[in-house]
Formats: structure tokens, C-alpha cells, sequence
């Protein structure tokens, strides 16, 4: 699910060479794994409580430790068993069955029963609970226990894309909720024994977990840094063993100087784009957003902002995606502002307009350095940005709101690596209907239900296929480049991974000291 390098990455020609000088899986550094121990591990940007179901980024360090999913996936999206040892779908696709394991217990000693993986499927379905997997959760019907360990769903029409939701959907006890701000109760390898807000969560092995011999580790702290250089300071200086979620650069830093090595999450979990409003001119005008398209050099983000770490996407799936087209390429997308302004010219705006440029950099890093690179190339065909940085709370109004609704936007999405259908559902960038971006139409709609619903492989590959150039025509939100999450780590940690999302998972790491 992860890699472990040391070097950094170059882009040539658009095929991404490595150039780290060893490559070494995680947890085969060294021999047999050795118990004991506290592993500290730093993030900027604390726990702001313990649900579950609100997948909050300063979170995500917790969320791996101290809850399980029914499944997991691996890099190349296969699933394994996690709470559940065994799931099967009935022939019209319309019923999930689940028999989870036996004897598995929460942090409070009682055993984990099918009802508590129903109450958690209707929790996450509460519009005022506002769980992060609450538009995948709504494919379903009826979800019953008919005993102890068997768990039966249903749906009202055949969803492919179902088992993204039960690796997403972290399990907890109903007892905890009433205080599950303060306290998190799950059946992970580590529970919590105390919680400062603002600054750590410590965390002690779990003795009653139910993967034998797991965890390895007597405890874990995640550590709150103030910024990502003190805490990129702290992991040389030894006073850290993780560092989690570096800035490109810095990882890009600590690694030519050879002082860490680096675990790189998958491709696709969080992508950087650009969405622009359709019912907003000029860029109600596809020939105008197509010109975009072909005004935006996504190479030199990768090189200059992302460090080198990732790869130009046109599309919004990665190439190993059931909804990447092979065909499509990278045409629609070519750096070319002579074909921009050739577009523009074709849309009625020859000597280009103005537009506000709408960022946050506080909710999204990056978007600052791309947002004066298109600044700059847009300026040569005659398009005038003004940039606008704003707070989180404003950016939300004007990217989901109503009000002062943007014209142009950077943003990043995510769910880009997972079943195509679930980016439809849950990635606000690519909604059908009522998405940011307020693009819709019928065709559009029939595409994505159509993929969405179907069991035949072959054919939802053909539809995506159809999907993957309706995009690129129309052009209302165009990736640039995947967001890969850069942890760093001091060579004695052994056998940590990250899961699909960029988490990390700690229950085999050990110390190597």
C-alpha cells in the first residue's frame, strides 16, 4: 500500500523515473519484528475529537489506531477481510451479506455483535451526523442483523461500488457515542489513555486485539507540531519517529540529505484541480474552459510545487483506474497556449477577460504557487486573474454556497482512487447534480448511473471509456496533478504501511532499537 524511499522523484518525457538510491518495502529492513516501545508521531494540525465518521484530516493518524473497518483494501484495490472474515452478493447484486469474526472486542471489553454494524450504517446516514461516507452509505435500503455475527444489506438497485463505503466506515459501539467528542471507544490494536486538546493523544497497546501477536508496539503518541519545518526538525533531531503528511519540499529535503526515509501514499486519494462555474460567464462557454484546459502547465506544478512528487493527470482517475481511458490520453490536455488562445478567439473573447480567482490556502497549501503560475501563463492569451485568498469558512460558502459564488476555483477532490462510481457520489467536483461546479445534463446523469449500476465489467469499462471523453469536452473540472501523502521516517521504525487514504497504520510497526 505504501513505498519506502530515499531520492526524490524527476519527470521526463511524462514518465515518471525513480531516482531514490534504494527502494526497500516497508517492514523488510530488518529481521524479526521485536515487541516494545512507544513510537511518537508528529502532525500539524491535532486531534479535534474522536468520531469516527467525521473523517477530519488531523484525525487520520488516530482514526487507523484505534478503530477497524470491515474490510481493507490493498494498492491495487483488492479486499481483504478486517472485522468482517467473510462477505458474499447475491446473484442480482442486490444484497451484501457480511459474517464478521467471532470474539472481537471493543476498548470497553464487550464484543463486537452485527448490531452494532447496523447502528453504524444508520448513524453514518443521518444528514445531521454529516459523516464524510454519508453519499456512499445512501445506496442503501435495509440493513439487518438476523443473528450475532451475520449482517445483511440491502440495496435498491446493484451497486459495484458498495465495498468502498464498509473500508471507509470506521466501527464503533453505540455506548460510545453520547461522548465520543471527548473519548474514543473502537476495536483497533491501540485505545486511547489520555487526549490535551492542542497538543498530543497517547495511545497503549490494546491486549485484547484481535489480530494475534498485534500490535507490536506498548504505545503510540501523535505528537500536534506547530508547522511542518519544526516538525521536519524534530524527526532529524530524533525527538519524532514520524513525521506525518511533509510538505513536498520537505520531504524532498530530508531525503537528499539523506536524513529520512519516505513513505509515499497511493495516487488519487486527493487530486489538485481547477473548477470553474458553468453558469457563470465566460466560463459557461466550454470553448473557455477547454482553453483553460490547454492554458495550464502541470509539469512545472510537479516539478516546482509538488517537488518532483507526482505526475501530470489530465483525467481523474489514475491509469490503473476501471475509469482511466486509454484511449483519451493526455491530447485533450496539452500545455499549448497558442490552441488556448485559439479557443478563446472561438468562444467570442479574442482579447481575453478578467476573472477573480478564488484559493485557500489554508485549507489547501499548494493552491497558491499553482494559482500565480496560471496567473502568469494567462496573462500571455489575454486572461487577467485576480487572485483571492480566503479563509476555510468563506472558501466553503463560495465553493458549496451560495453566496458570492466563484467563478474559478483551485480545490483538490478525493476519492479518485477508488471504485469511479464512488468519485461520482462523493467527490463535490464531479457530482452529477448539485456539485460545486453546477454543472449537470441528462447525459451526463445516464453515463454515471448506468456505470454505477451495472455488474458487467466489461461493459462499465466501456462507459467510462464514454465518461472519461464527456469530461474532457466539457471541461468544468480539470485535475493537474495527484496529491501523494509524504510521511517521514527514521530508519528503526519497521512495518508501518498507509491505507488508500493516506493513513497510517501502525498495528505491525516495530522499533528497531
Amino acid at each position: 500500500m505504501a513505498r519506502l524511499r530515499m531520492g526524490r522523484w524527476a519527470i521526463t518525457c511524462g514518465i515518471v523515473w525513480a531516482l531514490w538510491w534504494t527502494v526497500i518495502p516497508a517492514g523488510a529492513m530488518a529481521g524479526a519484528p521485536q515487541s516494545g516501545g512507544t513510537l511518537k508521531l508528529g502532525q500539524v494540525g491535532g486531534v479535534l475529537n474522536f468520531d469516527a465518521h467525521r473523517l477530519s484530516r488531523g484525525n487520520y493518524p488516530m482514526l487507523t489506531q484505534v478503530y477497524n473497518t470491515l474490510v481493507r483494501y490493498d494498492d491495487q484495490l483488492k479486499i481483504h477481510p478486517d472485522l468482517a472474515e467473510s462477505w458474499s452478493f447475491s446473484k442480482d447484486g442486490l444484497t451484501l451479506e457480511f459474517k464478521l469474526r467471532p470474539g472481537v472486542k471493543f476498548h470497553n471489553g464487550r464484543e463486537l455483535v452485527a448490531e452494532d454494524v447496523v447502528w453504524n450504517i444508520q448513524r453514518v446516514q443521518d444528514p445531521k451526523i454529516a459523516a464524510h461516507v454519508r453519499p456512499l452509505s445512501l445506496a442503501i435500503k435495509s440493513a439487518e442483523a438476523p443473528d450475532k455475527y451475520r449482517v445483511v444489506i440491502r440495496t435498491e438497485q446493484p451497486t459495484p461500488a458498495i465495498m468502498d463505503l464498509f473500508e471507509t466506515m470506521f466501527i464503533m459501539p453505540k455506548e460510545a457515542a453520547p461522548d465520543i467528542q471527548k473519548r474514543g471507544i473502537g476495536t483497533g490494536p491501540f485505545q486511547v489513555v489520555e487526549w490535551v486538546p492542542g497538543d498530543k493523544v497517547v495511545l497503549k497497546k490494546f491486549p485484547d486485539y484481535f489480530q494475534q501477536g498485534l500490535p507490536y508496539l506498548d504505545g503510540v503518541i501523535l505528537q500536534q507540531i506547530p508547522d511542518a519545518p519544526a516538525m521536519a526538525i524534530n524527526l532529524e533531531a530524533g525527538a519524532l519517529d514520524v513525521a506525518w503528511e511533509l510538505p513536498p519540499r520537505e520531504a524532498a529535503r530530508l531525503m537528499n540529505a539523506r536524513k529520512a526515509l519516505l513513505l509515499q501514499g497511493m495516487g488519487g486519494a486527493s487530486v489538485t484541480d481547477i473548477m470553474m462555474n458553468v453558469s457563470k460567464a465566460p466560463f459557461d462557454n466550454k470553448l473557455v474552459r477547454q482553453a483553460i484546459n490547454h492554458a495550464v502547465d502541470r509539469k512545472r506544478f510537479v516539478d516546482t510545487v509538488l517537488a518532483g512528487f507526482g505526475e501530470p493527470w489530465c483525467q481523474p482517475f489514475p491509469s490503473q483506474s476501471l475509469g482511466f481511458s486509454k484511449e483519451l490520453g493526455t491530447r485533450h490536455c496539452t500545455f499549448d497556449l497558442a490552441q488556448a488562445k485559439q479557443l478563446l478567439a472561438q468562444a467570442g473573447y479574442p482579447s481575453g477577460f478578467e476573472a477573480v480567482l478564488h484559493i485557500s490556502t489554508a485549507t489547501f497549501p499548494n493552491t497558491r504557487q499553482l494559482a500565480q503560475i496560471l496567473q502568469a501563463d494567462l496573462a500571455k492569451i489575454g486572461v487577467r486573474l485576480t487572485i483571492r485568498d480566503v479563509e476555510p469558512a468563506e472558501y466553503r460558502e463560495v465553493t458549496w454556497g451560495t453566496k458570492n459564488k466563484f467563478a474559478i476555483v483551485l480545490h483538490e477532490y478525493g476519492r479518485g482512487n477508488r471504485d469511479p462510481d464512488t468519485l461520482f457520489k462523493a467527490a463535490g467536483a464531479w457530482y452529477t447534480q448539485d456539485g460545486m461546479t453546477t454543472f449537470t445534463s441528462p447525459e451526463y446523469v445516464r453515463l454515471v448511473e448506468e456505470a454505477g449500476t451495472s455488474l458487467d465489467v466489461a461493459k462499465r469499462r466501456r462507459l467510462y471509456d464514454q465518461i472519461a471523453r464527456y469530461l474532457a469536452d466539457q471541461a468544468f473540472t480539470i485535475p493537474i496533478s495527484p496529491n501523494y501523502t509524504l510521511s517521514g521516517i527514521r530508519p528503526e521504525v519497521q512495518g508501518m504501511t498507509v491505507n488508500t487514504d493516506g493513513m497510517p497504520i501502525l498495528e505491525g510497526a516495530w522499533l528497531n532499537r
